[in-house]
């Protein structure tokens, strides 16, 4: 779990918690054990939980920047979506850029998108597009054409003097 860091890295405490957002919490117990009939984990665990542990280090390790490659592809449809979950609620600042070749991005349970964008690659032509709500036309406009600022212009002298009587209304 610890990968590519030492298990001297993190506590128990910490990987147990990372197994168990990652839907690996009936492993933690027998996470120590010789008992796997000879075999490594590599043996032992399915595709699924092979890529739930890859969720329980991304977990644990907390990146800024993450690449995921057809990283739900042994999934089924509930475990993709509890994958992806794992990683917007527990990694608030990390960046993903993942490669799916599914039809249709991702969402929650709630329905809410996981990515805000989604760049298609169809014919040699890449294409990206917002998934999350835009802007106003009149705001992206604004945006992306910005007036150019004027150079702004020395305090003239006239601008600091004060008139001797103020009028009260």
């Amino acid at each position: 779990v610890c990968l590519p860091g030492s298990e001297r890295d993190y506590t128990d405490t910490q990987v147990a918690s990372a197994l168990h957002k990652a839907g690996l919490g009936d492993f933690i117990e027998h996470m120590a054990d010789e008992s796997r009939d000879g075999m490594i984990w590599d043996q032992v665990l399915s595709g699924g939980q092979k890529q739930k542990l890859v969720v329980a280090r991304i977990v644990l390790q907390q990146p800024g920047l993450l690449f995921l490659d057809e990283a739900t592809g042994a999934l089924d449809p509930e475990g993709k979506i509890a994958f992806h979950q794992a990683i917007k609620d527990n990694c608030p600042d990390v960046t993903v850029i993942s490669i799916m070749h599914e039809a249709v991005p991702p969402r929650s349970l709630s329905g809410a998108e996981f990515y805000h964008s989604i760049v298609a690659i169809a014919d040699g032509v890449a294409s990206k597009k917002p998934l999350a709500p835009s802007l106003p036309v009149e705001l992206t406009t604004i945006l992306a054409h910005p007036r150019p600022v004027a150079e702004p212009r020395p305090v003239e002298e006239r601008w600091l003097r004060f008139p001797r009587r103020i009028r009260q209304k």
